[in-house]
């Protein structure tokens, strides 16, 4: 692998080091941790540009590569490829869930496609696992009926951050700035505070955050054991049935 961007990383955080080391001014302890963050987001950044730039590849979902992972349950992989998305499907008796849509319009086109050669049910909801562009920047493509559902913390985060990441992740490479060329910022129909379960009439699915981790609105989706959609206590209930 290119070294380039181990270098960047390192030079990133010597610099960390080096402002904290000579911080004397005896400023609010607050402003220097504020500032130690910054900085700490710079080597992340930096690295994750080096990693494209050195892959030169563009982040494209696979057309053709879908597979049966479970009963009702599939996955387009990523292929190993940086900034592709693993992307989830989960299929229902009465509609489909769609777990991430690529980068972008164009990929979001082809996650469709792949929907279509599982399953003749319509794509009743999506949801994001976060709101980085090569996870959720390909929702403006989805069939109009479609429920978009975000934790309240993604979508926020979304409001707030999702232009400036647009325009970041556009600077990677001119492949990556034309996949992101057409993106309109889609806000969702629903949002959940922890959890939200999405009834597929033989099949449910649990939306959950629980916190920050890789971003402030983090969520995962989880699959019961049983999955016929039987009602539980303390998720929201969205039934495939209210949507038109």
């Amino acid at each position: 692998m290119n070294a380039l961007p181990f270098r960047w990383l390192f030079a990133a955080l010597s610099l960390c080091i080096l402002i904290e080391f000579f911080s004397n001014d005896r400023q609010s302890q607050n402003k220097r941790m504020k500032d130690l963050r910054r900085c700490a987001a710079a080597p992340i950044i930096l690295a994750l540009a080096g990693v494209v730039c050195a892959q030169n590849q563009t982040p494209l979902v696979p057309a053709g590569k879908t597979l049966e992972i479970a009963e009702h349950i599939y996955v387009i992989p990523d292929q190993r490829v940086n900034l592709v998305s693993n992307i989830g499907i989960i299929v229902g008796r009465d509609g489909v869930l769609v777990i991430d849509t690529g980068m972008g319009p164009k990929n979001a086109e082809t996650v469709l496609g792949e929907v279509k050669k599982i399953t003749s049910e319509r794509i009743a909801y999506l949801t994001v696992t976060h709101f980085h562009p090569e996870h959720g920047m390909g929702a403006q493509a989805f069939p109009p009926g479609t429920t978009i559902i975000y934790s309240m913390a993604q979508k926020a985060e979304l409001m707030a951050k999702g232009t400036d990441y647009i325009r970041m992740f556009k600077g990677f490479s001119p492949e990556i700035a034309e996949l992101l060329k057409p993106v309109r910022i889609i806000m969702p129909n629903v949002t959940f505070a922890e959890e939200a379960e999405v009834n597929l009439g033989d099949v449910s699915a649990r939306l959950l955050h629980w916190g920050s981790a890789h971003t402030l609105g983090d969520e995962f989706v989880f699959l019961p054991g049983d999955t016929r959609g039987t009602r539980k206590n303390g998720p929201e209930q969205i039934p495939a049935s209210s949507v038109g």
